[in-house]
């Protein structure tokens, strides 16, 4: 407090020394205030234009009222992903019951007929259940069997070929071979034999 005072004293006996100086320095110190406050006053306009487009939006629309719109969209979205997930799932489950594997075997059922006519042809879904259907083509007729798969096998006696068929059946495509050993695998139109 003694310091305080001291210079306060000293400030006091500066000015009675030197009156006009301390008015000049008085002046300049309250011109720098005064553009002080000026410069914040234009600082503080500005931003509150700022703050007022902002929370006015683009459309008009306050700033809370953009936000509940926000919320209650995203709520929206939430609630159609959901129902998406539900629905997929309930598809995979429908998906494993497509016909989904198929294998096809050629060969010559019959000595006197070449040309690997007869066939037979697993269709099974993704647990390996469906059928297997045998053409059997001979010179004079066209025999058709159709035998339930469940889970690769069957109740009913399968012959080799239908076995095979079974065997090569694979998700996505066909295998197709004949007495000759001959594999393509793809789909027909690409691996058409002649």
């Amino acid at each position: 407090m003694e310091i305080l005072t001291h210079n306060l004293a000293e400030v006091v006996r500066w000015v009675g020394q030197q009156p006009g100086l301390a008015i000049l320095v008085s002046a300049g110190a309250y011109l720098f205030l005064l553009l002080l406050v000026a410069w914040t006053m234009l600082r503080c306009i500005r931003m509150t234009r700022l703050q007022a487009r902002l929370l006015r939006g683009a459309d008009g629309a306050t700033l809370e009222r953009m936000l509940l719109e926000h919320v209650d969209g995203s709520a929206a979205l939430k609630s159609d992903i959901t129902a998406a997930a539900e629905a997929n799932a309930r598809n995979l489950g429908t998906l494993q019951q497509c016909l989904q594997r198929i294998g096809i075997v050629r060969y010559d059922a019959y000595g006197d007929v070449g040309g690997s006519q007869s066939f037979s042809i697993a269709l099974l879904d993704a647990s390996g259940s469906g059928i297997v259907v045998t053409g059997l083509h001979g010179r004079n007729d066209m025999r058709m069997y159709a035998k339930p798969i469940v889970a690769g096998a069957s109740t009913l006696v399968l012959t080799d070929e239908e076995r095979q068929a079974i065997s090569e059946s694979r998700p996505g495509g066909p295998v197709i071979t004949d007495d000759n050993a001959l594999a393509v695998s793809g789909n027909l139109s690409g691996g058409r034999r002649r």
